[in-house]
């Protein structure tokens, strides 16, 4: 090989290279988003996520669920978490407003704490509302 062909060949790995790095970082930043509502799909069928994993997004998104799950109602709007602790423990609040159905729908402002320790689910309870 030539000297411009050794270069050409060494540009052409860094950018098959480059490539790939900047493909998984992407791939890798994409988290769970906590959606603005959440509706249960079956009310009898309540189910409490325990083992969550350590990242805060899924966190977050775990403390949300477990919310509505926890919660006599079947959905809930306006949601909104925030993170409050982070390190061995980490707790996150959510902020809610659930509606609890009968022979009139009321909506009810809810706050429900969540801590896990090593992504299992360490204690939870309301704050607010319930």
């Amino acid at each position: 090989m030539v000297p411009q062909q050794i270069g050409a060949s060494m540009k052409s790995k860094f950018q098959k290279i480059f490539a790939t790095v900047i493909t998984l970082a992407v791939v890798g930043c994409a988290t769970p988003e906590v959606p603005k509502e959440m509706v249960l799909k079956d009310s009898r069928d309540r189910r409490f996520e325990s083992n969550v994993g350590s990242s805060v997004e899924s966190i977050r998104l775990a403390c949300a669920k477990n919310m509505l799950a926890a919660s006599p109602a079947d959905r809930a709007t306006d949601i909104e978490t925030r993170v409050l602790a982070t390190g061995d423990i980490t707790t996150v609040e959510v902020d809610a407003v659930i509606y609890l159905t009968g022979a009139i729908t009321v909506p009810l402002a809810v706050t429900f704490n969540c801590s896990y320790k090593g992504g299992n689910s360490y204690q939870t309870h309301w704050t607010r509302g319930l």
